[in-house]
């Protein structure tokens, strides 16, 4: 049996540690750049570095199959090679490289203390030394650019308690979540589904909350409130009124909170047909928090407010009183 030959069980053992040791730089390089929040904030590929030195003594070969595949991984996710994978790369390298540093002392004290050859004491304690720097500076580091679990829920919360204070009665789900590292000490970018329109809400170091699309959602809004009070008019055969919803700006609403109607020469058609919208208004899901009603006739505006859209029925005489009164208004204002 010459040197050369390796039996077909070692054989079997180095394929199936190569193909472990390829799987997992491939899977630490992919979840640093595509990972969900939560996985990024664990610092994986220090953690390549140690196994590639412990366990597969793999050391260059790590880091250089690290770098290739955080660099391919950007590429694709980018469509080309950019500052950010520039820089992605350095810091995986950093990282790798400092975790088998890490690896290389942890063994190193490791033999020493189960051979029980005790190095010298000063020696020991640079090692030790070294060790702790070996492990906090990752850390340090890793927190600058994927930040931490504390922070993040505390975003997150923050976060949860704006949406439900400013996007009541609306449907909501979060679609992506992600950390921008920056001077200023990086944001949290959360990627809001709201009512089928993406609002991406920001929260940086000092938890401010910011909406920095709100005229995309704004615009939508309209839309949806738009479309449900036609599909009303449709079922209920109105056929002529003029319906617009608009939202109030001066906050961040989600359900319309003033409905025009226009009129533009009344008759007792256009009347009744305003009587059973406001009939079959009542039964649609944001009735509850419409402020008011503006009716336009003959360029005389009439509001329904509030309290007597709850508590009144609303007749023909309510609405033509309320015009005649607001025609005696502004002619006294004259």
């Amino acid at each position: 049996m010459t040197d050369m030959f390796i039996p077909r069980k070692e054989r079997v053992r180095i394929i199936i540690e190569a193909v472990i040791y390829v799987a997992f730089v491939i899977l630490a390089s992919y979840f640093t750049i595509h990972g969900d929040i939560f996985i990024k904030m664990v610092p994986m590929l220090y953690f390549l570095g140690i196994l590639g030195c412990i366990m597969f003594k793999k050391p260059i070969i790590t880091v250089l199959l690290g770098i290739i595949s955080i660099v391919t991984f950007g590429i694709i996710g980018s469509g080309g090679i950019n500052k950010e994978i520039i820089l992605l790369a350095v810091y995986a390298t950093f990282m790798i490289a400092i975790g088998e540093v890490a690896g290389y002392l942890s063994n190193l004290l490791y033999e020493n203390f189960k051979l029980r050859k005790f190095i010298k004491y000063y020696n020991k304690i640079l090692y030790i030394f070294l060790l702790i720097i070996c492990i906090l500076v990752p850390l340090f580091l890793n927190n600058l650019v994927n930040s931490n679990y504390v922070s993040y829920m505390i975003a997150k919360n923050r976060v949860e308690k704006y949406i439900n204070e400013n996007y009541p009665y609306t449907s909501i789900y979060t679609k992506d979540t992600k950390y921008i590292p920056s001077y200023s000490g990086g944001i949290y970018e959360f990627d809001v589904v709201i009512d089928d329109v993406e609002v991406k809400l920001t929260c940086n170091s000092s938890f401010d909350i910011s909406d920095i699309n709100m005229d995309a959602r704004k615009d939508n809004l309209n839309k949806i409130a738009n479309a449900e009070t036609k599909v009303i008019l449709t079922k209920n055969n109105i056929t002529g009124l003029d319906i617009t919803c608009r939202y109030d700006y001066s906050k961040i609403a989600t359900i319309p909170d003033v409905i025009k109607i226009s009129i533009d020469s009344i008759n007792n058609n256009q009347i009744s047909d305003l009587i059973k919208y406001i009939d079959a208004l009542k039964s649609w899901d944001k009735f509850d928090i419409v402020d008011r009603i503006d009716v336009l006739i003959d360029n005389v505006n009439v509001t329904i407010n509030k309290k007597d859209l709850r508590e009144k029925k609303i007749t023909e005489s309510y609405i033509l009183n309320g015009a005649k009164q607001e025609l005696l208004d502004s002619k006294e204002g004259r």
